[in-house]
């Protein structure tokens, strides 16, 4: 037995004997510590599904039981159809956006590297989740400064897109969007303009970007808009709690992106019709922005008109009308 083998097989005892204690944290750090370890040892998976599925348990226990569900579709797969079924792979996919919802991004990108790299052994690089999985890996490379491999994926992820789906295909236009992002993090400027005056790419002044985002802010609103283009909306909320947390942690709770951020995150509850929440979270969101901004400033035009587009389906609610006689005051 190797000598990662042992270390990871006291890591799962170490595990089993903190959740016996109940110190899931614990419990649940330690196997996470082991699964590492399996995932570089040879005819491993037979204790890779078990420490996935001991995970998914403690996940079960804290009272989460959808994020456990990631963790126990991705054991079974792996126990149904082994690690290169499609399904794995689409499980595997899942299983890494748990880590980037965590604000766990080291671990989110070690998994994407994987999946990119079995996707194109098993899938083929012309594959639309191939291209999709080396997406996802660039943006996240662009976090951690490593904004030319960036690059090097995007280019090719744009070309076969656009090979595949064509240059207006709203896929192709949010790689594209993504390209622009990382040439200017690689402070490649003149392509970044170059590519944005060609067309065909997200309009970067929308709301969900601020114009002062770090990368980071930034890939999170990104990941948060293109969940709910696909209609993942639990997945949106979560990134957006993220962006939140970033944001705040890099420029503080009184910052203009923050709150573009926390007005993200309330307007999505709408989509699954939670209304009370959006409406609850929006009230905070505009009494603290009157603690901190001058009232003229263009952020509550903007926010105004944002929530005039989202609740035209509402324009009778007398809270939602009270919300825009609120912003019409300041």
């Amino acid at each position: 037995m190797s000598a990662d083998n042992d270390s990871a097989a006291q890591l799962v005892r170490q595990g089993e004997q903190a959740r016996k204690q109940g110190d899931l944290d614990e419990a649940f750090n330690l196997f996470n510590q082991a699964l590492k370890l399996y995932w570089d040892i040879e005819d491993s998976q037979k204790e890779q599904i078990s420490c996935i599925y001991c995970l998914a348990d403690i996940l079960r226990d804290y009272g989460v039981p959808e994020k456990a569900k990631v963790f126990y579709d991705l054991a079974k797969s792996l126990e149904d159809f082994g690690p290169d079924h499609l399904k794995t792979l689409e499980a595997r996919n899942e299983f890494a956006h748990f880590y980037l919802n965590s604000e766990n991004l080291s671990t989110y990108v070690d998994i994407e590297e994987r999946l990119v790299a079995d996707s194109l052994r098993v899938l083929g690089a012309d594959n639309l989740d191939t291209i999709t999985y080396c997406s996802n890996l660039a943006i996240a490379y662009v976090s951690f400064g490593r904004a030319q491999e960036a690059v090097s994926l995007l280019e090719q992820v744009v070309a076969t897109s656009t090979k595949i789906q064509g240059a207006d295909h709203k896929d192709t236009v949010f790689f594209r969007t993504n390209l622009v992002t990382a040439y200017q993090a690689a402070e490649r400027y003149e392509e970044a303009e170059a590519l944005r005056k060609q067309g065909n790419i997200e309009d970067d002044s929308d709301i969900t970007i601020a114009d002062d985002d770090p990368v980071r802010v930034s890939i999170l609103n990104q990941f948060a808009a293109k969940f709910i283009a696909n209609k993942d909306f639990d997945n949106a909320i979560s990134a957006y709690e993220a962006a939140i947390s970033e944001s705040t942690h890099i420029f503080g709770a009184e910052h203009k992106t923050t709150f573009i951020a926390r007005y993200n995150h309330a307007i999505t509850y709408t989509a699954i019709e939670q209304i009370d929440k959006s409406i609850s979270l929006l009230q905070q969101l505009i009494a603290d922005m009157k603690q901190t901004l001058e009232p003229d400033d263009p952020i509550f035009n903007r926010i105004y008109k944002g929530i005039c587009a989202t609740y035209e389906n509402f324009g009778g609610d007398e809270e939602v009308a009270a919300l825009l006689d609120q912003l019409k005051h300041s």
